[in-house]
């Protein structure tokens, strides 16, 4: 009973101290849990609790931002949700393992934040079980190693595209590779870059985007509507949207999306749509970027030194794929790269100049060599090899002294030490060649900067013979020199005087068809035609009236008709055997009035163009060419049917150049040429021989279809010079009786005050002066008072009668009356002047007015006319007084 009571006591007192124990070991769990919860929460650390399964029991907020998600969305997902997809297999194997061996391990691995972005971690996992063994939960510490691996990475990537690019591939080879490293180790969607194409910078190489995006943005140049390329005030195309204005180097590093590099960057591309116009700095944005889903964006620009050559793109339809640490990693390497290209270009040039110097070398003729300071051959091209007839291995054995003949050598030591204390070499020397031979070559060398010897050397072993050979030809040649020196010094100036005597004849020969051409002009103008004019004069004064009946009247005004018709006959053969501008005024003067006269004549139009330089000195040069002008231009009206035709005049170089062209249907040369001789008179040919004699030449320039130019080259100075012709020192000339006549001259006689309009005639033919005297006497209300032979007379006599009208012949001796009106009108303006001629041409009426003359008529004109024009210009005294007619044909202003 006693051991009963006592088990009973004891079992009672063991449960009493079961009871204590279990009561403070609740309070020191509890105890201890608080304070685990406590650390728990305010650790820096990422900790997480975890069941057999990964789902997560608990997080702290240290775990929530390493993982990027908040604690709910935690604590209803297991660890295998949030662990990259290419970490999970080896996550899920460990974790296993640890629960099985209960063991705690380490890992790094990547999460997927809530924002897909990626998050190195460094992960320790410690099983936690009970007295049993038996699993309880995990317990996950989580430490964020996302910038070390980025900079780790970097620093790979960044290892294995240096690597790349200083391979000596292609270069095209290097940045597909460079795009593909990008691609790969950095995860993006679409890897670009643009290098620069003239003005523009379409993609160089790329990979990811679609082809349709590449043919969109492949070229950013902004053009015009008819396509034409817009640029801006400094000259440069205008390139468009984001990547031209990184490309243009205006970014602003004070604006969003830009960097101190000029790179621009953005985690959310959508962001650019909500810019205001006025805000965006792109010009033309296209937004194909963020239309095609790419979010994030990133644009590098590539420099060549201070120049942007290129950009790096990185596109990803993810945000958040770019932090500042990885752009300033991509700044970096689109530097880089930039150095890539600037040594691949440089390579490139490099190459090429090497391929172009090896090229020449090697089409060489002659040898080219480098040998060093001692003499020993470096370098040598083909042609040098083949001159010694050694190989290129042979060659480069040999030295100075192996290719010189023996005789040589003893000059090489002084050549080789001006050489060699920097002057150009260039001497002629022999050589030797393999096989024993001997040649002479001419050597040019100088010395490179690194002190090696460079030689270019050329066999002129030909030209030493060909020389040898010149110099016996030479001695030969001065025999026959001496021999032949006098006899040709004779002819030559046999010839240069027969030269001179053809160019005198020649000059002599114009003239004298010149003289004869103003004798028979002068026949017709001072005898024939001065006689017909007065005749017709005298008719016309006839009273028929009186005399006759209607038939001797019907007879008098055919007579008066018929010397009417000879006078003008005579008077265009006058003017065209001696054109009185032409010695008057020369030749440049005389063509205004053959123009004047060809459109008159022959309807042809013609453009004169002259400089007053080309005025011939020699007036039997003028004469000709006046001539030879006129013959010309009737050939254009004869041959060309055209209606226009063009006479250029100039000098040049001592020459008078003339060229007269017209644009009819041209001709034949080789069969004008073949009538040469055929056609007499002053033709094509005979104008080309006149030119040859006065030591001119002639060209025609003519094709069927083409027009005709004849160009004319005649010496300025004649050869020959002579007096003037004689019809310009004319002076009195005898009646038909052969008795010189004395003109009335001196003071008039007193007259009697009246009305009558007082004349002073002017002519040096005594039989014109006299006939036009007779009829103006003869008409009421006029009155001749004074008569002169010449100008001269004609000015001192106005000034002593002062006549009311001067009648002024325009062709006389000693003072024309051109100069004789301008000096009249000058001193009297009170007396009237008309003018008077034999010929009826606008340049003589152009001078004779611009000298003061009221008007121009032709002695040829009707009695009438001259009469109306006296009592015009007389005044309105006897104007009312005056016999009905037709008015003055006067050539007035």
């Amino acid at each position: 009973m006693n051991d009963q009571s006592s088990y009973e006591d004891l079992r009672r007192r063991i449960r009493g101290i079961e009871r204590f124990c279990s009561q403070n070991a609740d309070k020191e769990l509890k105890l201890s849990e608080e304070t685990f919860r406590a650390s728990f929460e305010a650790s820096d650390v990422g900790m997480a609790l975890v069941n057999e399964k990964g789902r997560f029991l608990s997080v702290n907020k240290s775990a929530c931002r390493i993982l990027g998600r908040s604690r709910e969305a935690l604590l209803n997902s297991t660890f295998i949700e949030v662990t990259h997809p290419d970490d999970l297999k080896i996550s899920t194997e460990l974790f296993k393992k640890g629960i099985e061996e209960n063991k705690p391990y380490s890992i790094e691995k990547r999460y997927v934040t809530e924002g897909n972005q990626i998050r190195w971690c460094l992960v320790t996992v410690t099983p936690v079980s009970d007295a049993d063994n038996r699993f309880l939960y995990a317990i996950v510490h989580l430490q964020d190693i996302t910038s070390s691996k980025q900079a780790e990475a970097s620093q790979l990537l960044l290892t294995e595209i240096l690597q790349i690019l200083n391979r000596g591939d292609d270069f095209r080879t290097l940045i597909t590779m460079t795009l593909d490293a990008i691609r790969s180790a950095a995860g993006f969607d679409a890897v670009g870059l643009r290098l620069r194409r003239e003005e523009d910078f379409p993609y160089y190489e790329y990979g990811g985007f679609s082809h349709e995006f590449v043919l969109e943005e492949n070229f950013l140049c902004k053009r015009g509507g008819t396509g034409e390329v817009i640029r801006g005030s400094d000259g440069k195309a205008v390139l468009e949207c984001t990547c031209g204005l990184v490309l243009s180097g205006r970014t602003d590093p004070v604006a969003p999306f830009f960097t101190e590099a000029g790179s621009f960057w953005t985690n959310a591309s959508h962001e650019l749509l909500q810019l205001m116009p006025e805000d965006d700095p792109r010009d033309n944005p296209r937004n194909r970027c963020i239309h095609s889903g790419y979010e994030s964006v990133g644009l590098f620009p590539i420099r060549s030194g201070r120049e942007i050559i290129g950009l790096l793109q990185l596109n990803d339809s993810r945000p958040g794929r770019f932090t500042p640490e990885l752009v300033a990693f991509y700044e970096n390497l689109s530097q880089n790269i930039g150095l890539a290209v600037q040594r691949s270009a440089s390579d490139q040039s490099m190459r090429k100049s090497e391929e172009r110097y090896r090229l020449l070398v090697e089409q060489a003729v002659d040898g080219i060599f480098v040998w060093d300071v001692k003499g020993n051959c470096l370098d040598v091209n083909s042609a040098g090899c083949a001159m010694f007839g050694y190989s290129m291995p042979e060659m480069l054995d040999r030295t100075f002294f192996d290719v010189l003949a023996k005789d040589e050598v003893s000059r090489l030591a002084s050549e080789l030490n001006a050489f060699t204390g920097g002057q150009n070499l260039r001497s002629e020397w022999r050589f030797r060649r393999k096989d024993g031979s001997h040649f002479f070559g001419e050597l040019v060398g100088r010395q490179l900067p690194d002190g090696r010897l460079q030689t270019i050397l050329r066999d002129i072993t030909e030209r030493k013979n060909a020389e040898q050979e010149l110099l016996a030809a030479q001695l030969k040649l001065q025999q026959l020199n001496d021999s032949l020196e006098s006899q040709v010094a004779e002819r030559t100036e046999v010839a240069e005087t027969r030269a001179r005597q053809l160019q005198a004849l020649a000059l002599q020969l114009s003239e004298a068809e010149n003289r004869e051409r103003e004798r028979l002009a002068r026949l017709l103008h001072d005898d024939l035609q001065q006689h017909l004019a007065a005749v017709r004069l005298k008719l016309g004064m006839i009273d028929c009236s009186s005399s006759g009946g209607f038939e001797s009247e019907k007879m008098l005004g055919n007579c008066v008709d018929l010397l009417g018709e000879a006078l003008q006959k005579t008077r265009r053969l006058s003017h065209d055997l001696s054109p009185p501008e032409l010695h008057r005024k020369g030749l440049l003067a005389s063509l205004d009035a053959l123009a004047d006269k060809t459109r008159n004549d022959y309807h042809l139009e013609v453009s004169l163009n002259q400089s007053s330089e080309a005025e011939p000195e020699s007036k039997a040069v003028a004469i000709f060419l006046y001539q030879a002008i006129k013959e010309l231009l009737f050939n254009v009206v004869k041959h060309s049917d055209t209606q226009s035709a063009n006479v250029d005049v100039r000098e040049k170089d001592g020459w008078i150049v003339v060229r007269v062209a017209d644009s009819g249907q041209g001709a034949d040369l080789d069969r004008v040429y073949a009538r040469r001789g055929v056609e007499p008179g002053f033709g094509l040919f005979s104008i080309e021989e006149r030119i040859c004699s006065l030591g001119g030449r002639m060209t025609i320039d003519t094709c069927p279809g083409a027009g005709w130019i004849t160009t004319m080259f005649v010496p300025k100075v004649g050869g020959v010079h002579t007096a003037p012709p004689a019809l310009a020192q004319s002076g009195r000339k005898p009646d038909r009786a052969g008795e010189e006549k004395t003109p009335t001259t001196g003071p008039a006689p007193p007259l009697a005050e009246d009305d009558r309009i007082r004349i002073l005639i002017v002519d040096d033919h005594t039989v014109m002066r006299e006939g036009l005297s007779s009829l103006l006497d003869s008409q009421k209300g006029l009155r001749v008072i004074g008569q002169a032979q010449d100008g001269q007379e004609a000015v001192t006599l106005a000034g002593n009668i002062l006549p009311d009208v001067v009648l002024m012949d325009v062709n006389m001796p000693k003072m024309d009356g051109i100069k004789a009106t301008c000096r009249i009108v000058a001193d009297y303006p009170e007396i009237a002047v008309i003018g008077l001629s034999m010929y009826e041409d606008a340049s003589t009426c152009r001078d004779m007015i611009e000298a003061g003359a009221v008007s121009l008529l032709c002695k040829s004109d009707p009695i009438d006319h001259i009469i109306r024009a006296v009592r015009e210009a007389g005044g309105p005294k006897t104007l009312e007084a005056q016999p009905k007619g037709p008015t003055s044909r006067g050539r007035t202003p």
